[in-house]
């Protein structure tokens, strides 16, 4: 069994052709300053940040916490 098995492989590697390996993707060059290089746009918020112990904005007269801020 087993030298039928040596047998069956070296025929798989006689028979065996090499091909070309072919180029998948062309390499790209990506800008590294000058005009093409643009800055991240900051973001900005405005909004006010409710605080835990402060009031709800609901009118409940509940802390936010104990409110609308526990999900």
């Amino acid at each position: 069994m087993i030298r039928t098995i040596q047998e069956d492989a070296m025929k798989i590697i006689m028979h065996a052709r090499i091909q070309r390996a072919e180029q998948v993707a062309k390499p790209v060059r990506a800008p590294h300053g000058g005009e093409e290089a643009q800055k991240p746009k900051t973001v900005v918020n405005n909004a006010t940040k409710i605080g835990r112990n402060d009031p709800c904005p609901c009118g409940s007269g509940k802390k936010y916490k104990t409110c609308c801020g526990r999900n």
